[in-house]
């Protein structure tokens, strides 16, 4: 297929408009939002980097935006050339959790701040049940998500190719490599898993890279036989109802289930149907309002959260929910304005091959 170029959108059409964005910057908008949305939605939001940090800390800054900025970007890239779409960027989100927690931060080994998941689930050297619950948070939080939103806000952009050069590909992936690598050297020094350990890490990447390559090309592939539209819920509902009950699962299920195995089957389970209901209602997502409340209805707990961290002390998260709920209304405004729908185009929907 062909990769369009970014001659192609000099100024990028959005369904917000910035009057007073100097042109320079309005060309790197969709990329500039994808990467905030991705760090912000993971890191800030949860507490777990306080706004401040990167700001006080240009190098916590330097890792986030290598770590987080490179991976949205090099899993939307490798979506677009390979004309698939949801399907594939969750399973390289996957691929991307493990990258970051498994090799980066080695969260995934050893019990620094896992606190009771280090031993509830370890087995073999690995925090299973911590590895299941970030492998899923992060191919949802930091990468669908991202583009979902970026979707929504610059429609004319949701196809093309924000890497569409050799020069800006490698580039990236050169910085996600070595974010990764830094990362692996100077974090929880003490927590190397073994080699056999490793290589297991290392082949699962693959195996999600591998999978991602040869996925369908979108989530109605999912699905057998026609089924109404979606009548049972609400978007904005149905979006909430998986987040709460993920978080659930992840961690409140640990203090009540004796057997580690049975929640990560839970966590497994409750994604993978949750997917599967969605695949089969495809067509009721049509709509970008009907997204917009889906997308706003998954990032309700990380909202709620961030809310709790703020009367806690971390004052600077309040004025991020403010920009994320404005942001919100403001599209929301748009979308319901009559006229040509706005941004009807899927944020991965592949393009007709031919």
């Amino acid at each position: 297929m062909r990769v369009s170029p970014r001659s192609d959108w000099v100024r990028p059409a959005g369904v917000l408009t910035f009057p007073h964005v100097p042109p320079v910057l309005a060309r790197n908008l969709p990329w500039i939002v994808l990467i905030l949305c991705s760090i912000t939605f993971a890191e800030f939001l949860t507490g777990s980097t306080p706004v401040l940090v990167p700001l006080l800390d240009p190098l916590s800054a330097v890792f986030l935006i290598g770590l987080y900025g490179a991976g949205v970007l090099l899993v939307r890239e490798a979506a677009i050339r390979w004309n698939k779409g949801w399907p594939t960027v969750l399973l390289l989100g996957a691929a991307y959790g493990i990258a970051e927690e498994g090799i980066g931060t080695k969260t995934f080994f050893g019990p620094k701040g896992v606190g009771f998941l280090a031993t509830y689930g370890h087995f073999a050297g690995v925090n299973w049940v911590w590895a299941t619950e970030l492998a899923l948070f992060h191919a949802i939080f930091s990468i669908a998500l991202p583009i979902a939103v970026v979707a929504l806000i610059f429609p004319a952009s949701a196809r093309v190719s924000f890497l569409s050069t050799r020069r800006a590909l490698t580039a990236v992936v050169a910085v996600f490599v070595l974010t990764v690598g830094a990362m692996f050297v100077l974090f929880n020094g003490n927590e190397i898993p073994s080699g056999p350990v490793l290589l297991a890490t290392l082949a699962a990447i693959g195996g999600l890279v591998g999978s991602a390559r040869y996925a369908p090309a979108g989530l109605t592939a999912l699905r057998s036989g026609t089924v109404p539209s979606l009548g049972v819920a609400h978007p904005l509902v149905l979006g909430a109802t998986f987040v709460w009950g993920f978080f659930g699962l992840s961690w409140i299920a640990p203090e009540l289930i004796a057997i580690p195995a049975v929640v990560v089957a839970a966590l497994v389970a409750w994604s993978v149907a949750f997917g599967l209901y969605v695949a089969r209602h495809a067509e009721s997502f049509g709509h970008p309002a009907v997204r917009l409340d889906f997308v706003l209805g998954a990032l309700s707990f990380d909202l709620a959260l961030a809310s709790v961290w703020g009367v806690l002390g971390d004052f600077a998260v309040v004025p991020v929910v403010a920009v994320v709920l404005v942001v919100a209304w403001r599209l929301q405004g748009r979308l319901a304005e009559p006229g040509p729908v706005p941004g009807s185009v899927a944020a991965v929907t592949p393009r007709p091959v031919g």
